[in-house]
């Protein structure tokens, strides 16, 4: 249900995006039993929604939601550290440049925790592209274009050169 959402929601401004998404919902939430952490996913994806909807205070709450739904005290997971760098990007877009900052570092943290010995992760170049926005609205060009430049490795390594993450990057 999840993929049928993510294709539904390729334009986020149709109708079916909202219909997938509270299917996948009501899906997930009968079939994953708890601690339910696979319903970040549904979580996250309608934080992207909410975000490319211009719409970060709903953003901010969707990822709240998915993160809360990790039991505290575990290793930080993949899921963990896209959905914090989704949260710096939707602060950033509320104006919160402190806590985006805290949250894109958080994200840096955790993407190294999480990778191990695996060299390129798509949560290390989200991470890094989230940091860098963050720079920018603080102003500091320099280290936002090095936290990009850091970030199209990373994502284009993990990702691939046409992925939309490493075009951004």
């Amino acid at each position: 249900q999840l993929g049928l959402a993510s294709v539904a929601c390729g334009d986020v401004n149709t109708p079916s995006c909202d219909t997938a998404l509270a299917d996948a919902q009501v899906r997930m939430q009968a079939a994953v039993p708890p601690p339910r952490t696979a319903m970040a996913f549904v979580d996250a994806l309608a934080a992207q929604v909410a975000l490319a909807r211009e719409q970060p205070a709903q953003a901010r709450s969707r990822v709240q939601a998915a993160l809360d739904r990790f039991p505290p005290g575990q290793p930080p997971q993949a899921m963990q550290v896209r959905l914090l760098a989704l949260l710096a990007r939707a602060e950033l877009r509320l104006g919160e440049t402190a806590s985006a900052q805290s949250h894109a570092e958080q994200a840096l943290n955790d993407a190294r925790l999480a990778a191990g010995e695996i060299s390129y992760t798509e949560g290390h170049g989200l991470a890094l592209l989230a940091m860098g926005l963050v720079r920018q609205a603080q102003g500091d060009l320099q280290s936002a274009r090095s936290a990009w430049r850091d970030s199209e490795v990373q994502l284009r390594q993990s990702l691939g050169d046409g992925a939309p993450a490493t075009l951004e990057a």
